[in-house]
């Protein structure tokens, strides 16, 4: 019986080879969208799920000084089994080594790891024991992509290698590495993104000295007994820094608990689980890359719209053709079918579209993945087939999938009435259960509602983005070079004035951190009153930095204007008074909180600072976020502190320039230089939300297209049931263009409650999404309008050909049975 009912399921397929065409096109183009963004869905979220002990790894934060850092001092290791709750401890570095294999140079990332390293975070490794892989010093493992890049194969087990000393002052001096395994590339997402781990040999220090305790330059990781909290391991933390760590700052002294929690000078550790890292921590420097939560919402949302609107795209194609199964119907329950068969014969035609569509779909998202494109705005690096998980869940989806939208078709193309059939009655009389026209209507509704609100939310999004990329920063990045002069030292300066002589080069200046990149500078307190300070970014430049960058004094001037390098009170008598004041530039929201806006010369409650001007506000961290108040000091180029600091070059010709920078490079270092785009950092921003929008854009046509193959469907099942309608009008005189007003009307009433019940929804989804947004455009009538218009057209152009149909029948072709 199956075998037989699969065969009439198939011929009932070459009957309506086209209907079939776009139920089956409508269902493969809103499973595509569903299934990509559901596995980029399950790709983010399934970080570090490879570890066996993922709920208890906890990342050992560090606080110093009212700042919050994910890298710690490295003597925690020392003491941390002091706290009972702890099975495991790890500790790594993060570098960037140099290696040699075979005369040739290579580069890769890399961990400085504990012997303990593969006990926290339990690889599986295709070679080498996991327990004593890293318990020689001098010891690596490598990941299996690494080792096929280095030696062709994952075969290299016992293999040599040569990595350049980190203490080294030449690539000359290397240090043996012996291969004691292989990685084997995990399933999952993991915040650990290493080429090779090195065993290092840490040296105990028993004294615990104070350098040790007041420096974050080691991850530290722990594994807890299960089922230990947060607040548990941050107290048991807070117990270990007041004993080594708050005598060793006070010199000896001990302070009681409660003030050590509340000291200024506090330093301590607090934990984090690495779900806790992914979403909403506030901890600078981590490895773990935060959760775009506000992204995921929208894509889960166009997610769910596509789905919906490709089932009721499916019911709505599914039912459309109704009248023309009435006589297969009628014969199979004169041959003695039951209700039972027939439910069954297209609950199996309805599986048989599902699981092809599913299939095709399926197809297109792995070839999008494999193609490694950036089309659609979202990056998957999981195939289809990643996982049995994955796997599972598809076969149980599409089991449910037919189950959800095949059931009403089935139950309504069973329910056909015999003595209606017989008499060659309509399918509206025909065919009893529920009313299929009022279920098709709500269906064109609801899916055009989704629609409707995809449009609304691609326009408000586009001006939202654009409306980002217009504004203003305050600054000019497009023609400024980075140039990392670390390796110059003490020339630095020199080697600054030197660039003065090339005329593709205008100007140069030093700068402590970089604009729209994560900095390790903690915020400062400048005091406003007796009882009231304010914490400030700050900048640390030099004096061309204001001309070099192209910003705007609202008032004052900046350091290249003002003689010397700090202000000194002097009294009434002329004596000369001790304090000294360092010259700083504020930014103007600073200023407003300063009160300096109407007087930059006003002197600050805070005895270490003098205003001698205020400046254009600019923008320097998240694009999302608002302009915070900014103090910009005067650069001085005592101590190690200076060599990091990179040297910002604007130029005029940025080819010339370069080959100028290069040229005078060769006459300082032999080293390499690294020159960068300073809009580099800048415009990567910008391409995170532009991606966010062609993301949302690609999904919402297609979503569209969707819903026009319903409407479609809707309109060739109205033509069905109100062909002899129109066959008599045409007889009673009227035109083509009468029957097309008639026939698209009661689309448009349709499609008008739709767009109405997609406004306020629409309204409450964007203000929450734009509420992530700083500085943000306004939900204007404008969008709204625009929306309706672009809907409008849509529609017309779906109908169209349906309508011209209508107009064009032949009253004799339609009423010959009458």
């Amino acid at each position: 019986m199956i075998k037989q009912t699969f065969k009439f399921a198939i011929k009932s397929f070459r009957k309506s080879t086209f209907l079939h065409f776009l139920n089956i096109a409508g269902l493969t183009l809103g499973l595509s969208v569903y299934f990509l963004v559901t596995l980029y869905l399950y790709q983010e979220n399934s970080y570090e799920r490879g570890f066996s002990q993922k709920d208890d790894i906890f990342q050992v934060s560090y606080t110093m000084i009212g700042n919050k850092f994910a890298q710690g001092p490295p003597n925690l290791a020392q003491v941390i089994f002091e706290i009972p709750e702890v099975e495991q401890f790890t500790s790594f570095k993060k570098r960037t080594i140099t290696l040699r294999l075979d005369d040739l140079e290579y580069r890769g990332a890399s961990y400085l790891v504990d012997s303990s390293f593969l006990k926290v975070f339990d690889y599986e490794l295709v070679m080498g024991d996991r327990s004593t892989a890293l318990s020689a010093p001098n010891s690596a493992v490598l990941s299996e992509e690494y080792a096929r890049e280095l030696f062709g194969t994952e075969d290299v087990y016992g293999k040599t290698i040569f990595v350049t000393s980190s203490s080294a002052r030449d690539s000359l001096s290397q240090v043996p590495i012996v291969i004691s395994g292989v990685i084997k590339t995990p399933v999952f997402k993991s915040q650990l993104n290493f080429d090779l781990l090195v065993s290092e040999v840490r040296i105990p220090d028993s004294s615990l000295p104070l350098d040790g305790w007041q420096n974050s330059s080691i991850y530290n990781y722990l594994v807890a007994v299960p089922n230990t909290t947060t607040s548990k391991l941050d107290e048991r933390l807070f117990e270990l820094s007041h004993k080594y760590i708050q005598p060793k700052t006070y010199g000896g002294q001990v302070i009681s608990a409660e003030e050590w929690k509340n000291a200024g000078l506090y330093c301590g550790f607090y934990t984090e689980t690495l779900d806790g890292l992914r979403i909403g921590s506030e901890t600078t420097n981590n490895l773990m890359p935060s959760l775009d939560a506000s992204q995921l919402k929208t894509m889960a949302i166009v997610a769910l719209a596509a789905l919906i609107i490709s089932i009721l795209n499916f019911v709505s194609l599914s039912t459309s053709r109704a009248s023309a199964r009435m006589k297969e119907v009628g014969v199979k329950r004169i041959l003695g079918s039951s209700k039972r068969q027939l439910i069954f014969q297209f609950m199996l035609e309805s599986f048989i579209v599902v699981m092809f569509s599913s299939i095709s779909a399926l197809a297109i998202v792995e070839g999008l993945i494999t193609l490694n494109t950036n089309l659609v705005g979202i990056k998957v690096d999981y195939s289809v087939l990643q996982t049995t998980e994955w796997i599972t869940g598809l076969v149980l989806f599409v089991f449910f999938l037919t189950l959800v939208s095949g059931i009403y078709p089935a139950l309504y193309l069973s329910s056909a009435n015999l003595s209606a059939v017989l008499k060659n009655g309509s399918a509206k009389k025909s065919f009893s259960i529920l009313n299929a026209g009022a279920l098709r209507k709500g269906a064109a509704v609801l899916q055009f509602t989704c629609s409707a609100g995809l449009i609304i939310a691609v326009i408000t999004m586009y001006l939202q983005v654009e409306h980002i990329q217009n504004r203003n920063i305050g600054y000019d990045p497009f023609s400024v070079l980075v140039l990392n002069t670390y390796e110059l030292k003490e020339s630095k300066n020199t080697f600054k004035d030197a660039l003065a002589k090339y005329p593709a080069i205008e100007s140069a200046a030093h700068i402590n951190r970089m604009p729209f990149q994560e900095s390790y500078e903690r915020p400062i307190e400048v005091k406003l009153s007796d009882s009231t300070t304010v914490s400030l970014i700050y900048f640390t430049v030099d004096d061309s930095f204001f001309e070099t960058m192209e910003m705007d004094f609202i008032q004052g001037y900046g350091f290249k204007e003002f003689e010397g390098n700090t202000i000194v009170n002097s009294t009434e008598e002329g004596a000369v008074n001790a304090q000294v004041k360092h010259p700083v530039v504020v930014n103007e929201v600073a200023a407003k909180i300063m009160d300096l806006m109407d007087n930059n010369s006003k002197l600050l409650k805070d005895s270490r600072f003098q205003a001698i001007g205020v400046v254009n506000d600019f923008y320097f961290s998240d694009l999302r976020q608002s302009i915070a108040p900014v103090l910009i000091t005067r650069k001085t180029y005592n101590g190690l502190g200076a060599y990091h600091y990179p040297l910002l070059v604007k130029v005029n010709d940025s080819k010339e320039a370069r080959a100028n920078i290069e040229e005078l490079w060769s006459q300082f270092s032999d080293k390499e230089l690294n020159i960068q785009l300073m809009e580099s950092s800048y415009t990567s921003l910008l391409k995170i939300e532009e991606e966010g929008l062609r993301a949302v854009l690609v999904f919402s046509v297609l979503s569209v297209i969707v819903s026009c193959l319903g409407l479609f469907g809707l309109a060739v099942f109205t033509l069905d049931q109100r062909v002899h309608e129109f066959g008599i009008r045409k007889v009673l005189g009227a035109s083509v263009a009468d029957i097309m007003k008639l026939f698209g009307a009661s689309f448009m009433k349709l499609l008008v409650v739709a767009f109405i019940l997609a406004i306020p929804t629409s309204i409450y989804l964007l203000k929450e999404w734009l509420s992530t947004y700083a500085d943000r455009i306004d939900l204007s009538f404008s969008i709204f309008a625009l929306s309706g218009v672009l809907i409008f057209l849509i529609v017309v152009v779906t109908l169209l050909f349906q309508s011209l149909k209508a107009g064009r029948l032949n009253p004799v072709d339609t009423l010959r049975n009458e």
